[in-house]
């Protein structure tokens, strides 16, 4: 069970019974801690190369164990996806740019989650 909800000119689903703090970004997470969520909006001119650069420097920062970053179209925008492994949480980067704007978005899940975060992703829509 999924409830809809927008950020940075996207609409997405989370997982329902998330706690949501919306203000200048938003940041959603499971009660449990199994599932977490931050998404930010950024003023700055990007592109998919840029994304990709970014993306990568995101799996460097968060040392991110066997990280996979490719460029990759969600919702439609062209962008750039890291994935990896942080303790027992996989952790995903994405990494949008729209207009002037780029948006970051970071998801982490624990084993048996992942699913979550892939229903996050494909339900994005700029």
């Amino acid at each position: 069970w999924y409830v809809p909800l927008n950020y940075g000119g996207f609409d997405f689903e989370i997982p329902a019974g998330c706690i949501v703090e919306k203000n200048s970004k938003i940041v959603a997470r499971y009660p449990d801690g199994s599932f977490g969520l931050s998404m930010e909006n950024e003023a700055i001119p990007a592109n998919q190369k840029i994304a990709f650069e970014k993306a990568r420097s995101y799996a460097t920062r968060y040392k991110l164990t066997d990280p996979k970053v490719e460029k990759k179209k969600i919702g439609g925008v062209a962008g750039a996806m890291a994935v990896g492994k942080l303790e027992n949480f996989t952790v995903t980067v994405l990494i949008l740019p729209v207009d002037d704007q780029q948006v970051t978005t970071v998801l982490m899940t624990t084993p048996g989650r992942e699913d979550w975060t892939r229903h996050l992703i494909e339900s994005m829509k700029h």
